[in-house]
C-alpha cells in the first residue's frame, strides 16, 4: 500500500526538493544518518514535501525502516517520526514491533506519535494493555518523565479511536453548592436576583447552596458558574499529591451530577504566579497523575472536554479546587454570533441594563448612537419591553454584524450605518443607551471630547423631554467636560463598573 499522498499527486509536485533529496541521500547512504533524518523530519512538516517523498518512494520504505534497528537511539527515534509522516497504514505493524522491542525510554514515545495519522484501530486491545502495564510500573525519579509521556500518548491514541461518550447533566433535582463569579464592584446586582437567603459574598462573586439550579442559570449578570469540589476546601503538595487528593472526590461528584457511562474528559486551568513554562510543566504532571489516580476514568483532553478543573493557588501554596462543567449549557448569550475585539462583553451589557432597571421605561423607543455589534440594544430588550429600537454606527462592518446578532436574538432592531451627528428622525426617543467611544489609535482625547460634546448637543433633537440616557464610559474627563456644556442634562445616578479603568455607568435625564 502506497503512502496516501501518492494517488492524487499533481505532476508538478512529483519531484523532490533539492534539500529533501539531499537529506534522503544522507539517510540512504548512511553517511550522515542522524543529521539526514532530522533534516527530513523538519522538512516533512510541510504537506507538499510529504506528498513529494511519498510519491518518490512509491511505498518502498526499506531505507527508512532499517533505521529502526540502528544502534543509535536518536536515529531510531527520528526514523519513527519520519515514517509516521508517510501516512502509510502498512507501517503500523512495523512501528509497533519496533516499539515492543525498544528498551530506551525516551525513544518509545516516538513510535506511538508516528501512529497518530495511521489506521491502528485493530491494535487498540494491545495499546490498552500496554497502558495498564505502565500504570502498574513502579515510578522512579529516573523514569517518571518518560513513563508519563508514553502513557499520555497511549491515552490519546485510545481516545482518538474510541467514540467519546457524552455525559448528561442531571443534577437539577438535588442540592448543589455553587460559586458565581461576577463583576467585583456590583456583586449586589446578581445577589438581588437570587432566591437563596444564605449567600456568602466573595471578593469577585458569591457562594451558596441551592436546590433550584435552574433558577440560577438564566440570571444574566454572572460571568462564570463554578462548583467547589465537595469536601475539599483546599489541596496541597506536588502535582502528583494534588491529583491523588482530587481523583476520588472529583469523580464521585461528577458521577453524582451526570448520567451516562464512560470516562469524563477534562482540562486543567492553573491560576498561579508561577512562570508560564513552570505552570505548563506543573499542569502536565498533574493531569497525567490525575488520569492514573482515577483509573483512567478522568481523561485529559485539549478539546471536547466536559469539565475544567480550576486550581487557584493561595498565598500559602495550597490550591482551591473548583469545577466548571461544560455539560451544563449556558445559552444566555447564544445570539452573539458576530463580534470584534473592542465589542462589549454580553454579560457586561446585561449588568448595565440590570443596574438601569429602576429608570427604564416600559415600551420605550430606544436609540443607541454608537451601537457596535448591537449587544447593548439586545440586552435592553432582555431587561424590559422596548420598541422600536434603532442602532447607529459609523462602521459598516459593525452594523452588518449587529444585524446578524439581532436576527439570532429574534429581535427587530433597525441598524443604520451613520454618524450620530448626521442622524435625523421623525419622532423623539424615550431612551438613549450606549457604550460610548474611547480614545485609541484612531482618536485622541481632544477628538474624543469634541465627539462627546457634539453628541450631547444632539440630545435635544433626539430625546423627548424627561427622556433618559444610559451611558457607559471610562473616559470621565471627556464625559464631564461635555456634560458641563449641557445644563439640560441632569445626572441621576452613576455606578462604578471597574475600579482599574474607572469605567462607570451614568444615568441622565433630559429636563428640556
Amino acid at each position: 500500500m502506497l503512502g496516501r499522498f501518492w494517488q492524487n499527486m499533481p505532476k508538478e509536485e512529483k519531484f523532490l526538493k533539492q534539500e529533501l533529496k539531499n537529506a534522503y541521500e544522507k539517510v540512504s547512504t548512511g553517511t550522515e544518518l542522524r543529521a539526514g533524518l532530522i533534516e527530513m523530519k523538519n522538512l516533512l512538516k510541510e504537506e507538499k514535501n510529504r506528498r513529494e517523498l511519498a510519491y518518490q518512494l512509491g511505498g518502498d520504505f526499506k531505507i527508512l525502516t532499517r533505521c529502526l534497528s540502528d544502534e543509535d537511539p536518536k536515529v531510531r527515534k527520528n526514523a519513527a517520526l519520519v515514517l509516521g509522516a508517510m501516512e502509510s497504514d502498512d507501517l503500523v505493524p512495523v512501528l509497533l514491533n519496533a516499539y515492543k522491542k525498544e528498551d530506551t525510554l525516551f525513544v518509545k514515545s516516538a513510535y506511538l506519535k508516528a501512529l497518530f495519522d495511521l489506521d491502528y484501530e485493530e491494535e487498540l486491545p494491545y495499546l490498552k494493555e500496554r497502558l495498564q502495564e505502565l500504570d502498574e510500573t513502579p515510578v522512579t525519579e529516573e523514569n517518571q518523565k518518560h513513563l508519563r509521556e508514553e502513557a499520555g500518548i497511549l491515552q490519546q491514541l485510545i481516545s482518538q479511536k474510541e467514540k467519546h461518550k457524552k455525559h448528561t447533566f442531571d443534577g437539577f433535582d438535588r442540592q448543589v453548592e455553587v460559586i458565581l463569579l461576577t463583576n467585583r464592584e456590583q456583586r449586589e446586582a446578581t445577589r438581588n436576583q437570587l432566591k437563596e437567603e444564605k449567600v456568602t459574598m466573595l471578593a469577585g462573586g458569591m457562594r451558596f447552596f441551592t436546590y433550584d439550579l435552574e433558577s440560577v442559570l438564566p440570571i444574566r449578570t454572572w460571568r462564570e458558574l463554578l462548583f467547589p469540589v465537595k469536601g475539599l476546601k483546599s489541596v496541597s503538595g506536588t502535582p502528583e499529591a494534588v491529583a491523588s487528593q482530587l481523583a476520588a472526590p472529583v469523580l464521585e461528584q461528577l458521577k453524582s451530577l451526570h448520567s451516562g457511562g464512560g470516562a469524563f474528559y477534562f482540562r486543567t486551568e492553573l491560576k498561579s504566579p508561577l512562570a508560564p513554562e513552570k505552570k505548563s510543566a506543573w499542569v502536565k504532571m498533574f493531569s497525567a497523575a490525575l488520569e492514573k489516580a482515577s483509573g483512567r476514568e478522568l481523561v485529559n483532553s485539549t478539546s471536547d472536554y466536559e469539565v475544567e478543573l480550576r486550581l487557584i493557588e493561595g498565598k500559602n501554596g495550597s490550591f482551591v479546587p473548583l469545577m466548571k462543567l461544560f455539560t451544563l449549557k449556558d445559552t444566555r448569550f447564544s445570539y452573539r454570533k458576530e463580534s470584534y475585539a473592542a465589542a462589549m462583553a454580553p454579560v457586561q451589557a446585561a449588568l448595565l441594563m440590570e443596574l438601569s432597571k429602576p429608570w427604564l421605561v416600559d415600551g420605550a423607543k430606544v436609540l443607541d448612537p454608537f451601537c457596535g455589534v448591537g449587544t447593548l440594544l439586545v440586552e435592553r430588550v432582555k431587561a424590559g419591553n422596548a420598541d422600536p429600537l434603532y442602532g447607529l454606527d459609523i462602521s459598516e462592518e459593525a452594523v452588518l454584524k449587529a444585524r446578524v446578532n439581532a436576527e439570532a436574538a429574534g429581535i427587530t432592531i433597525h441598524y443604520i450605518n451613520r454618524d450620530v451627528r448626521d442622524f435625523r428622525h421623525e419622532y423623539f426617543f424615550d431612551e438613549i443607551v450606549s457604550d460610548l467611544p474611547l480614545t485609541g489609535r484612531s482618536r485622541n482625547l481632544l477628538e474624543l471630547t469634541e465627539l462627546y460634546s457634539a453628541f450631547f448637543k444632539r440630545v435635544p433633537e433626539l430625546l423627548k423631554k424627561g427622556g433618559r440616557l444610559f451611558l457607559y464610559t471610562s473616559e470621565e474627563n471627556a464625559f464631564r467636560s461635555a456634560l458641563k456644556e449641557n445644563r439640560e442634562l441632569k445626572l441621576l445616578k452613576n455606578f462604578l463598573i471597574q475600579e482599574k479603568t474607572g469605567s462607570r455607568l451614568y444615568i441622565l435625564e433630559y429636563e428640556g
